[in-house]
């Protein structure tokens, strides 16, 4: 009898404590996930403030990239204004 629970053991304590150190990592990682997420505060282009073009530039249509008002491609991503 005691050889078959040493035996037992011998295959179920790691598995236990595999687990028990998986959820602890899971644990870590999300908590880190959350503090990294609130401090990176992703800012889209609606949320851009409007600011004027200089003189003779407008901003492009795809990229948001400064370029001449008379270009009919952007410089920075090549889509047609």
């Amino acid at each position: 009898m005691r050889i078959a629970i040493g035996y037992r053991a011998f295959f179920v304590a790691p598995f236990y404590i595999t687990l028990i150190a998986w959820i602890i990592l899971c644990f870590i990682n999300g908590i880190i996930y959350i503090q990294k997420s609130r401090l990176e505060i992703p800012i889209s282009k609606e949320e851009k403030p409007e600011e004027k073009a200089p003189e003779g530039m407008k901003y492009c249509s795809s990229c948001g990239e400064k370029i001449k008002k008379q270009a009919n491609y952007c410089e920075f991503c090549g889509s047609e204004q």
